[in-house]
């Protein structure tokens, strides 16, 4: 989420592959979407019908380098202006990989994912080695 985006939704990546002319190939429990690229690349999508249901930062990331194939700021240009992207886009740089052991053990304690993306792995790592450190019922100047 940015100043100037909202929180991405499934809404948004509808709305993305309306204006970027994917062609949507099937129903079941998400709405399957398919580009065929000048290259002959074929990308491939889908959304949950849960439409208003936010993405996370991760997740979205994610979706837009692996499947999407463009960076943020073309997935909103596109959908702000309603035209197709012009590829080959130079994609936003891959974030940090953090261990799911690392993610599942924060969120244990209330970190979010946007707190822990403001952390290199290893500092994340850090904090969960220092939470499990500290005594049960021990306030933990955090």
């Amino acid at each position: 989420m940015t100043a100037s985006h909202p929180a991405p939704t499934w809404a948004h990546i509808e709305a993305f592959c309306n204006a970027d002319e994917w062609q949507e190939v099937r129903e079941t429990d998400h709405v399957h979407w398919e580009k065929v690229l000048p290259s002959g690349e074929v990308l491939k999508t889908h959304r949950s019908f849960a439409a208003d249901k936010a993405i996370s930062l991760g997740r979205f990331s994610l979706i837009l380098r692996e499947q999407l194939k463009v960076s943020r700021e073309e997935f909103w240009r596109a959908i702000e202006t309603g035209n197709p992207v012009d590829r080959p886009v130079e994609l936003d740089e891959q974030p940090p990989e953090y261990p799911a052991w690392v993610i599942s053990g924060l969120r244990g304690y209330g970190i979010t994912e946007d707190q822990m993306r403001q952390m290199s792995p290893a500092e994340a790592e850090a904090l969960l080695h220092a939470k499990w450190a500290t005594p049960p019922g021990k306030v933990d100047d955090d």
